[in-house]
């Protein structure tokens, strides 16, 4: 029983001088952590904003190829050209429905998912 206490003791012991150690060894100065960041950046090791460390993959064709084929591609309509939208939507079957068609779509469905009252069960 003394055993098992001592050792757990011991233990507890061991565990908060490691704890103690490790958390000595982080404490750094803003300046110091500043000067890391600065010296790995410097190496390459890190990045900063968007910045990928794959170089871009070169373009086949060129540039003014590309700008003409676009220009005749939104000309046709083929494709949009920013945020305007060339190709107007398609007809959905609720555009084509006036709005009393539409109402009284809605009452009757409200109708008939309406559960019925006793009264009106003992009508039918």
């Amino acid at each position: 029983m003394k055993d098992a206490m001592r050792n757990g003791v011991l233990l507890a012991a061991l565990i908060g001088a490691a704890l103690s150690a490790a958390s000595a060894a982080e404490h750094k100065t803003r300046e110091q952590v500043r000067g890391e960041a600065a010296s790995a950046a410097r190496a390459g090791e890190i990045t900063r904003g968007e910045v990928t460390p794959e170089p871009a993959t070169p373009s086949v064709r060129a540039r003014p190829e590309v700008k003409a084929e676009t220009r005749a591609a939104v000309k046709a309509g083929t494709i949009d050209h920013g945020e305007v939208a060339t190709t107007p939507p398609a007809a959905s079957d609720a555009a084509a429905k006036s709005r009393a068609q539409v109402r009284a779509e809605a009452a009757s469905a409200l109708h008939l998912r309406r559960p019925a009252t006793p009264s009106e069960a003992a009508r039918k």
